[in-house]
């Protein structure tokens, strides 16, 4: 069935749209509660970010003059001159950021307006069509703003993850339209900047004639890298040392410490291990290989075992939730991307509508008040040491991943569950 038949208009039920409006109630009291908090100068960790706006996406313009050179790995010692810590690919959209504009901050502001707008009247238009009247539609998407503080994190941060999500969300949306080789494409591109949405091309392993997507997508991933590191030179060799260097640096002073000014950003589970680990006086470096293994091989045999046999949704979302929670590091930013989940999830929401789905619309109505509780903006509260909010959304992440495999949720009617 095409897409646009996939959106059948049916009344809002009663109980969605009280846990929507209870969530959208509660974000607005803890927006005015940040606001309040800023006033009083109860929040110094929100001081500390908002004192250095869009640092991350100017953190490399030094090191960025050595770009092409052998010297563009070398440290120099210097805290000025940060060491890239990102893979191959990442290097290229880094390089387009300084190359196109002596002023990259100006740069990103547009590209986040310009990639904000487009999906705000993209939520307009679904929500929309969804409830059959623009009034309710767009009542509804602007309330989704309410829930936009990952994305407003980003921004302010200047990560360039926005990148990433962009292709991410782009990708999906082929997939949704039918375009496999589009999607996995685009989700290969996306997997050479930040590696770990790779998990995303498992939406191609339910079904055997999807296998030829999931290699595209594998050898995209591939490709780009390769490229990256032949255009970063001086040979493909010496740039792959430079690069996985870089990335260990990068293990051993996130991921391998706590940083009291992020770890309260920090929703990885390996955050929390982190923490225990530290305050029981043992080594957080000695607990990555075996975390890396048991959550490898725990999330593996979970996808296909269970996830990988029901719907479209449920396998996007477990391997989403799992793309988030299973780094040994990851910040708020990276929340972005359930915003997906949510318009799916209205979507099959509304279309129950027998006693005999009741099971699945209660499993569903969990998913998406995790989803809801993982957006409000929570982060800015407390100083220092005192409020661990990344580690508190550890909890909604792992029962995400776990209501995915529950039940099915329900499908979209796209022709991408089928057989």
């Amino acid at each position: 069935m095409h897409a646009e038949n996939s959106l059948e208009l049916r009344p809002l039920s009663r109980r969605l749209f009280q846990l929507w409006f209870v969530f959208c109630v509660i974000s607005v009291l803890l927006w005015i509660a940040c606001v309040v908090a800023h006033k009083l100068g109860w929040d110094p960790l929100s001081k500390h970010l908002l004192s250095e706006p869009l640092s991350d996406i100017t953190v490399y313009i030094t090191r960025f003059y050595l770009y092409r050179t052998p010297a563009f790995f070398t440290n120099f010692g210097d805290p000025t001159i940060s060491s890239f810590a990102y893979p191959p690919a990442a290097a290229l959209v880094y390089f387009l950021f300084y190359k196109v504009t002596p002023h990259p901050k100006y740069l990103y502001v547009a590209f986040s307006l310009l990639w904000g707008a487009f999906a705000c009247v993209g939520s307009w238009l679904f929500c929309t069509r969804l409830l059959n009247s623009a009034r309710r539609g767009s009542l509804l998407a602007a309330s989704f703003l309410l829930f936009s503080f990952p994305f407003l994190f980003m921004v302010q941060r200047g990560n360039i993850e926005i990148v990433a999500w962009a292709v991410i969300t782009m990708g999906l949306l082929a997939y949704l339209e039918g375009g496999l080789y589009a999607a996995a494409i685009l989700l290969g591109v996306a997997a050479s900047i930040k590696i770990y949405p790779v998990l995303l091309l498992g939406i191609f392993l339910s079904r055997r004639k999807d296998f030829g997507p999931a290699a595209a997508g594998l050898a995209t991933f591939a490709g780009v890298t390769l490229f990256a590191l032949w255009f970063t030179g001086p040979s493909i060799k010496y740039a792959a040392h430079g690069y996985l260097s870089g990335v260990a640096g990068f293990q051993d002073v996130y991921a391998e410490h706590i940083r009291a000014a992020e770890i309260g950003f920090d929703h990885s589970l390996f955050s929390v291990l982190k923490l225990i680990a530290i305050d029981h006086g043992i080594d957080p470096a000695v607990l990555t290989r075996p975390y890396y293994l048991v959550t490898g091989l725990v999330a593996t045999v979970a996808f296909f075992l269970r996830a990988n046999k029901l719907p479209f949704v449920n396998r996007l979302a477990f391997l989403v939730a799992g793309m988030i929670l299973l780094p040994p590091v990851s910040y708020e930013y990276t929340l972005v991307h359930l915003f997906l989940l949510v318009p799916l999830l209205l979507a099959i929401l509304l279309r129950f509508s027998g006693v005999e789905e009741a099971g699945q619309a209660k499993i569903a109505m969990g998913a998406l008040a995790c989803i809801l509780c993982l957006l409000l903006p929570v982060d800015l509260y407390g100083t220092e040491h005192a409020f661990f909010a990344g580690q508190i959304q550890v909890l909604p992440l792992l029962l995400l991943m776990g209501l995915a495999v529950a039940s099915p949720w329900g499908t979209l009617d796209l022709g991408i569950d089928a057989a």
